[in-house]
């Protein structure tokens, strides 16, 4: 008889780090795949700095956010990560920023950019 496996924090947090690469090789929407990540059940447990570490020791995952975030081309939320300044910020639906914030790490700037792309996708309200 199989065990059925209970998503965790912790699976949820890979989940949504690895979007980038799960969007490329599955046949699935990315709404689809955060479904599957539970992240819903988990947001109000999961913290930015959780991201950060998650993405400390998958450094490889930082190059696949930016490049998700150039491939948009759309308002929402971009990702930019240029020598020494590394921020976040979303356009509105006439092209004009409605918010930017600057980051001492590539990590910290990717954790925050994970956590608001995933909730926009999911639409869910953060602070």
């Amino acid at each position: 008889m199989a065990t059925i496996k209970m998503a965790t924090k912790d699976d949820s947090i890979e989940k949504i780090c690895s979007l980038p690469l799960d969007f490329k090789v599955a046949d699935k929407s990315s709404f689809t795949l955060l479904q599957e990540s539970k992240f819903a059940d988990f947001h109000n447990d999961i913290t930015k700095q959780d991201i950060v570490d998650y993405l400390y020791r998958h450094k490889n995952l930082i190059d696949k956010w930016e490049i998700w975030s150039e491939d948009k081309r759309t308002r929402g939320f971009y990702l930019s990560l240029n020598a020494g300044n590394y921020s976040v910020g979303s356009l509105d639906k006439d092209g004009k920023e409605n918010f930017f914030k600057s980051f001492a790490t590539a990590e910290e700037a990717c954790a925050e950019f994970i956590l608001r792309e995933v909730s926009a996708i999911l639409d869910i309200k953060n602070d």
